[in-house]
């Protein structure tokens, strides 16, 4: 009698087989708080930090802003790129800021390197 349980492999196994995984899930990889997560787009270039403008920062206002953090900062009505500070001031590529709260905090930074 036939059963299929018993049936051996007519074929070599496919060498990758080894390597096969779950589809990468970027929005799981990249967003820890999704209620609380916002994609904001760079305005300036800022070398020392790596970014160029058009670059996508994921922030998260559930994060708490600490020194050497990326900050996105609400000053003079706008929302500006800036790093918090050991002083707990906020830096910006043109200088501090004055009057500044954080906004929120860029918890990864999208940069693409081809189109």
């Amino acid at each position: 009698m036939f059963e299929p349980s018993r049936v051996a492999a007519a074929a070599w196994p496919s060498p990758a087989q080894d390597y096969t995984s779950e589809p990468l899930d970027w929005v799981a990889r990249l967003i820890a708080h999704p209620p609380a997560t916002f994609i904001v787009a760079a305005g300036v270039d800022w070398p020392e930090r790596q970014i160029q403008a058009g670059d996508e920062l994921i922030v998260d206002r559930s994060l708490e802003p600490r020194s050497g953090l990326l900050v996105i900062a609400s000053s003079g009505g706008q929302l500006r790129l800036g790093a918090m500070t050991r002083a707990g001031r906020i830096v910006a590529p043109s200088g501090f800021l004055g009057e500044a709260t954080v906004w929120g905090v860029a918890a990864a930074i999208v940069h693409r390197t081809a189109w």
